[in-house]
């Protein structure tokens, strides 16, 4: 039998994949990339484009109901095109792996572990991927689900930390040098959104798939 998650293991999935490690130094990023005061701007536009993305994403699924991506791409351009498609996917995923757990043991190193080699970090969180994924999609439904809260708490208390020191005014003018800066700013916060494709992936798993576009939009939402 097909393992089912349900919809709120559906959004854990959705938001974790996007939670990633890089949204740690995307105020620094998307700072030096924008130069102006409007990166908040360029946050919320790619929210937006990746949403009506993510929403092409859903219908092309919803043809599909009950294949995944590797399957049902190779009814739809063929099967060597379909199968060369699911190799690229798989190395887009490797390298994004590879990018989150180096960045992951950077910062684990820097505040917490000072003067730790990084593969003494990398080795236990690679093992116990590998240990999760290997049980299939429930236990990393459920485990995301414990660690989704736990995220948000302590992401939450870095943010409040700073409060005192936040003035608004530091956000004005608002696109005092037009639009342009802000559309340079969307490659780099488009990437911390990366992790919203997995939708091709876990759609087959849904248990309730009529609720498919509320559960994206509220994923994407947080």
């Amino acid at each position: 039998p097909i393992d089912r998650i349900s919809t709120n293991q559906t959004i854990m999935l959705i938001v974790n994949f996007i939670f990633g490690a890089g949204i740690l130094i995307l105020p620094r990023t998307i700072t030096d990339k924008v130069k102006t005061p409007d990166g908040w701007i360029s946050v919320i536009i790619s929210g937006l484009i990746i949403t009506f993305l993510v929403f092409l994403l859903v219908m092309l699924c919803k043809q599909y109901p009950n294949e995944t991506y590797f399957q049902f791409t190779q009814k739809i351009i063929g099967k060597w095109l379909g199968i060369s498609l699911g190799i690229i996917i798989i190395i887009y995923y490797i390298c994004l792996s590879a990018l989150e757990v180096r960045v992951m043991a950077e910062t684990t190193r820097l505040f917490l572990l000072q003067g730790t080699p990084p593969w003494a970090i990398l080795i236990p969180f690679l093992w116990i991927g590998l240990y999760i994924v290997l049980g299939g999609i429930n236990p990393i439904a459920r485990i995301l689900e414990i660690i989704f809260p736990i995220t948000v708490l302590f992401f939450l208390l870095v943010i409040f930390l700073g409060i005192g020191i936040i003035e608004i005014d530091n956000l004005r003018p608002v696109l005092g040098n037009g639009i342009k800066p802000v559309l340079n700013g969307l490659k780099t916060t488009s990437l911390s959104f990366s992790g919203f494709e997995v939708i091709l992936f876990i759609f087959m798993f849904m248990k309730d798939k009529k609720k498919v576009s509320k559960t994206v939009l509220f994923g994407i939402g947080i």
